[in-house]
């Protein structure tokens, strides 16, 4: 048996639960939490224990490349503060489960696990190692099944985040997914239904394994090159290239279709996610190409110039939509003051959200019959930071005892802001929707739909069941009928893009109507 090339020396490691899902606040200027009595002897034994297994392994095997991680931020952030030996380190590596999020989401208070790879590389850079590769070890991991992703959305899911961890500096992608499905009792885990095929003896194909094939085919010796700017969060346009020096385009946008027209001096070809080749032939002297979310491949044009996105397109309202709040100024009020549910999201002791979350004076104005929400003057805030306004109303809205959902008008600018609904239930009490994952990741205007607290839960993802909403009694359950009292409001200055933070360019959106379906 040849020696394995690849050795990790901790394998899902933490100095604590609290600890591994802490942020690292050094990463923002700030104060790192301290070490508890029993993480400081936790930690001192890993090092310890690294020093004389890196010790032998250089000895015996110093062919062999020395991969930290396959674990959490938090512990390798610990590991290098304590100054372990950077000659001893040929690697750092995470590990993470996808869930059903996109790997585009946004570090904050929803999971968005893709975001530890710019947490790693900004550590890197504080602890003076940004030259240490990084790998994926153990990640990704997107589960399809009913009630789950669809074998579309899978696919997307898997490739976007290949791509992105090519852009992030990943070397190596160890155990980032399954073959095909297990079988027996873990089929019905968040770990099951997550193969390229589905379980054996059939082994049937699902859509993301012809999409991985595609992608490492089209892109088979290529190295990224580059972020192309087009002008929108959004919008995905990755710069690959050939060792013939050839240029790769992968290009998808988040949501709804998107035209993108762009002029160059070749013959483009485009491949879909699943290895159908067509030929663009120029209209007007541009090509042009409908993006989706699902990648798709430019070849034949070695430098896109004049790039132009045209209006996005999204669904249409849902049916039965019925308006229950206008935006009059007289009718709303802006709340200075921070709220203690959310703050406490920030400190609390199961450290939930991944960013700097603050109350910041933003801009909320009515203008139009629309609420605005503006970033403002105010820029003490660090780039990463989830920034929160409140606005409330001057008398609750009763909501029909019919209402299954909240809709929300957005005309958006992909700044991965939330619009955070408040409700007071029949016994008085408030409820905030602090985990909703609808989120303000579009440009154009779009119908967010969120449902009301006593909607169903789903139990695969948490033994409680999946719950958008929080009060401040804990073991409440929501009881209607449900009134309106106001909004939490977020806005951010920049978004993460693979490894780097990259400027929101529009600082603003807009909330148009609430209607209840």
């Amino acid at each position: 048996m040849p020696t394995p090339l690849y050795w990790l020396v901790f394998w899902e490691t933490a100095l604590s639960r609290e600890h591994a899902v802490s942020f690292p606040r050094r990463l923002v200027g700030g104060t790192q939490r301290s070490y508890t009595d029993a993480e400081r002897r936790v930690l001192d034994n890993c090092v310890r224990t690294a020093l004389e297994y890196a010790g032998r392994v250089r000895k015996e095997f110093p062919d062999a490349k020395l991969v930290y991680g396959n674990g959490y931020v938090p512990f390798i952030d610990a590991l290098l503060a304590d100054g372990f030996p950077r000659d001893l380190i040929d690697g750092l590596g995470l590990d993470f489960n996808m869930f059903f999020g996109m790997p585009e989401r946004q570090p904050g208070p929803l999971h968005a696990p893709f975001g530890g790879l710019y947490q790693l590389a900004r550590l890197q850079d504080i602890h003076g190692c940004a030259e240490k590769p990084r790998y994926l070890t153990e990640a990704i991991y997107c589960a399809q099944e009913d009630g789950w992703l669809t074998e579309r959305e899978q696919a997307d899911h898997y490739v976007r985040s290949h791509l992105l961890g090519l852009a992030a500096d990943v070397v190596n992608f160890g155990m980032t997914g399954e073959l095909w499905d297990p079988g027996g009792w873990y089929r019905y885990s968040h770990y099951g239904p997550v193969g390229y095929l589905h379980e054996p003896p059939e082994l049937n194909p699902r859509e993301s394994y012809c999409a991985y094939a595609t992608m490492t085919r089209v892109l088979d010796r290529a190295t990224f090159d580059a972020f192309v700017d087009v002008g929108s969060p959004s919008v995905y346009v990755l710069r690959f290239t050939k060792r013939s020096g050839e240029a790769i385009y992968a290009v998808w946008t988040i949501r709804g279709r998107r035209p993108l027209a762009f002029s160059g001096e070749d013959t483009a070809r485009v491949t879909d996610m699943f290895g159908n080749v067509r030929a663009e032939h120029k209209t007007n002297g541009r090509y042009a190409v409908t993006l989706t979310s699902s990648p798709q491949y430019i070849e034949g044009v070695r430098q896109l110039t004049d790039v132009r996105l045209g209006e996005p397109e999204h669904d249409a309202a849902p049916a039965s939509c019925s308006e229950i709040v206008r935006f009059d100024r007289d009718r709303w009020c802006v709340i200075e003051t921070p709220d203690p549910v959310f703050d406490a999201l920030v400190d609390g002791p199961h450290g939930v959200v991944k960013a700097p979350y603050a109350h910041a004076a933003l801009e909320l104005t009515i203008d139009t019959s629309a609420l605005r929400i503006s970033l403002g003057t105010d820029d003490t805030h660090h780039p990463l930071t989830v920034r929160y306004g409140r606005i409330a109303l001057d008398a609750p809205v009763e909501l029909s005892p019919d209402a299954r959902f909240l809709v929300a008008e957005i005309v958006g600018n992909s700044s991965w802001a939330r619009l955070l609904y408040t409700i007071r239930d029949g016994n008085g009490r408030d409820w905030k929707s602090i985990l909703q994952d609808e989120q303000v990741d579009f440009d154009g205007t779009k119908y967010l739909e969120t449902p009301l607290p006593d909607a169903y839960r789903a139990p695969a993802v948490d033994p409680r069941g999946y719950h958008s909403w929080k009060c401040d009694d804990d073991g409440a359950e929501p009881v209607g009928p449900f009134a309106l009292t106001g909004f939490t409001v977020e806005a951010r200055s920049h978004v993460v893009r693979g490894a780097e933070l990259y400027p929101v360019v529009t600082p603003e959106w807009w909330v148009r109507s609430i209607c209840i379906v």
